[in-house]
């Protein structure tokens, strides 16, 4: 699959938040480059960009990125494992508890990004199961698992509102959150709320290492929010935030943490060396994949969000 491309920069080189469209913002910092896609290897590198956050909106973005054409294209593909998991992840977990302690009759969950229904398939069977998913083939798997599964989202009934709207690692993969978040409140149900979990763009280390930091290396990635962003989009009187939780995926042993803190350490100095000698080892054995960064389990690097319509209070 190709990925050839020179980005959306404004004809003048000036750069605007897709959010607030505020030039008020920041530049953090250059992206590596990358030859891998939500799992895909391309035939050429998708480019890094730069990472900018507005001070406005608190929003981190990354600039210039694909067309929305292009991006539909790298995420229908044939693959449906590239989000799987082999054990519940830490960021389901919080969603189920959070889901299952809701006391319904009839509970109307949707999932924004819902792959093959891994998650949905762990909620209660009596809830009514719904996802938005625009990989084909794992909608068809998530079809099989009884999910009303719809390609897009503007394919959602208009009538149609939830008591539970997912987004699990979906929201860094949008353009304009606060846009998309705005419209969902739209389709919450009287007492319904929003579960979001990403990676949290105040965590001390991504602090510390800015674009060096592993989340936002990965292309597919291309926006990143926080609990101050949330405060700010709740300003509109749209949206509360109801609850913040911070977490790691994984817990890691003493001898593996103090490995991986060197090597994340190293790429957060040294990004340039870092890949480049990641590179040069990888040649050797014949491989074509991107260079790991090293940083998951350092810490409490992301963020499960609550938020309740605020027309409800």
């Amino acid at each position: 699959m190709r990925a050839d491309r020179t980005g959306n920069s404004e004809a003048d080189g000036s750069v605007i938040c897709p959010s607030c469209g505020n030039r008020n913002i920041e530049c953090i910092g250059r992206l590596r480059d990358s030859i891998s896609f939500a799992g895909l290897t391309l035939e050429a590198p998708v480019s890094g960009s730069l990472l900018y956050r507005g001070l406005n909106c608190l929003l981190g973005f990354r600039h210039p990125t694909l067309g929305e054409a292009e991006y539909f294209a790298l995420y229908d593909n044939k693959q449906t494992s590239q989000w799987t998991s082999n054990s519940i992840r830490t960021d389901w977990t919080l969603i189920l508890e959070r889901i299952n302690s809701t006391r319904k009759d009839c509970v109307r969950v949707l999932d924004i990004g819902c792959n093959t229904g891994e998650l949905l398939a762990l909620a209660p069977d009596y809830f009514k199961k719904y996802g938005v998913e625009v990989n084909t083939a794992a909608a068809e798997v998530a079809a099989a698992r009884g999910i009303t599964v719809y390609h897009r989202i503007e394919a959602i009934p208009a009538a149609a509102r939830f008591d539970t709207i997912i987004l699990s690692d979906v929201i860094e993969h949008v353009a304009d959150p606060a846009s998309l978040l705005t419209y969902l409140s739209g389709r919450l149900s009287a007492e319904g709320e929003i579960l979001i979990t990403t990676g949290d763009f105040e965590n001390p280390l991504w602090r510390k290492f800015g674009a060096s930091w592993r989340y936002c290396s990965f292309p597919e990635h291309i926006s990143f929010i926080s609990e101050s962003w949330a405060a700010k989009l709740c300003e509109s009187g749209t949206l509360r935030v109801d609850g913040v939780v911070r977490f790691s995926y994984i817990e890691l042993n003493r001898v593996k943490f103090t490995a991986d803190f060197i090597l994340m350490t190293l790429y957060g100095i040294f990004p340039r060396a870092y890949q480049k000698k990641g590179e040069t080892l990888k040649s050797v054995f014949g491989k074509s994949s991107d260079v790991s960064i090293r940083g998951i389990g350092m810490s409490r690097d992301h963020i499960f969000l609550t938020l309740k319509s605020a027309r409800h209070e």
